[in-house]
């Protein structure tokens, strides 16, 4: 999933799965930002 992002020209991906969901997410940004500002955002989904 990530290499398809990755490929489609997503700078910066963060992502996981989320035990209790028994699902995937993935927040991704085609702009640059730090490692730390994507999982800032990400946390609300985790």
């Amino acid at each position: 999933l990530d290499n398809f992002f990755a490929d489609a020209g997503f700078e910066i991906r963060y992502g996981g799965r989320r035990m209790q969901q028994w699902d995937l997410f993935i927040v991704a940004f085609k702009q640059k930002k730090s490692e730390e500002d994507a999982k800032k955002i990400a946390f609300p989904f985790l």
